[in-house]
């Protein structure tokens, strides 16, 4: 029946951080249509699934169409295209099969359609069409073999419970190591400015290539980590930090996010010495690194974290990369370096964690 593997199907998108944003009668028997989205920028991606023996097949199309083109209208700008994945379950599998060969791969300049099908024994694919999106196919295949046991239950309860369920779950309960750090940063930089001590800072304890290489000063690949040049930068990278230490502590746990910390600043600074004249300081790099590993993270366990996926995290790191070589001031070298220790450290280190 179409509302078992409705249910089924509810269960399995909703634990890989699918929303339910229609179903066309509240969850009742008469169900006959529900549409899931997960944005992952720039790309929104919608799964309908549709009784397709009790739908107008002509004019489904088209509905499918205006909700992916009011859901980029109301995300403004955000994401660039949408894609839904269209399902359709029928008992005749000749029909169904016969409609979706003859959908054809439709793109409409920002929406794109895809047409499965099944009578909830296998899974088919439309001529033409791909058998692999973003995981979806697996859902869609798991749902065949799993028999839904909430007896009455609405896909609406579902979907929320599953959702939640399949979120990332924290394993501190209070990130106190990144308070501490932002904390370090902040006194060490007020103590700079006043006592009037910021560029004698800088060159007692940043990054230079001579004195690192020719001088035998290593300490100057962590110490320059916890100076700042400006107000504006401590500003940036409290707050960057806020945002990625916070998270990389709470779901990756403590010891994780120090040693990756220390780890990607010790690299990016390495690397930034390696390439860059001069003096370089901040806490860019090792920040970077958290990101990767907050990356890795939820790469590896295939679920959000506080709502971000595994795409999104990605785009925001490649633009901040990418608009460092736009800046002459900016320490990108130690951007870089610092990202790629924390590859390898969350490569490492997140096989460890335990939900």
């Amino acid at each position: 029946m179409f509302l078992t593997y409705l249910k089924s199907i509810t269960a399995e998108l909703s634990k890989k951080g699918f929303s339910l944003v229609f179903s066309d009668m509240n969850g009742k028997e008469n169900t006959n249509t529900a549409v899931f989205a997960k944005a992952e920028s720039p790309m929104l991606y919608l799964v309908s699934a549709a009784n397709f023996d009790n739908i107008l097949a002509d004019n489904y199309e088209s509905s499918m169409n205006a909700v992916m083109t009011e859901l980029l209208e109301k995300a403004g700008g955000i994401f660039n295209n949408a894609v839904c994945v269209n399902i359709l379950y029928s008992d005749n599998i000749e029909n169904v099969s016969a409609f979706a060969d003859g959908r054809g791969l439709v793109r409409d300049e920002k929406i794109h359609n895809v047409w499965w099908y099944t009578d909830g024994r296998r899974l088919g694919f439309g001529k033409g069409q791909p058998n692999r999106l973003n995981g979806i196919e697996k859902c869609a295949e798991k749902a065949l073999d799993s028999v839904y046991a909430e007896n009455g239950e609405s896909i609406e309860n579902i979907s929320r419970r599953e959702f939640a369920e399949g979120a990332m779950k924290p394993v501190e309960k209070f990130p106190a190591a990144a308070a501490v750090l932002i904390a370090l940063n902040i006194i060490i930089f007020a103590v700079q400015a006043l006592m009037g001590l910021q560029d004698s800072f800088v060159r007692t304890f940043g990054i230079n290539r001579e004195l690192i290489f020719g001088g035998g000063q290593i300490y100057r690949l962590f110490t320059y980590m916890f100076i700042h040049g400006g107000v504006e930068h401590i500003m940036l990278n409290s707050f960057s930090l806020y945002i990625f230490g916070t998270r990389a502590e709470k779901y990756c746990g403590r010891k994780s996010m120090l040693i990756t910390y220390v780890f990607s600043g010790v690299c990016g600074g390495l690397l930034s010495a390696c390439f860059n004249g001069g003096y370089a300081v901040g806490a860019s790099g090792a920040i970077f690194g958290l990101l990767a590993l907050i990356i890795v993270t939820v790469k590896k366990s295939g679920r959000k974290m506080d709502g971000l996926g595994y795409m999104t995290m990605l785009i925001m790191a490649a633009a901040s990369i990418g608009m460092g070589f736009l800046d002459a001031g900016c320490d990108n070298f130690g951007h870089i370096g610092g990202f790629a220790a924390g590859l390898i450290a969350g490569a490492v280190l997140s096989g460890r964690r335990k939900e």
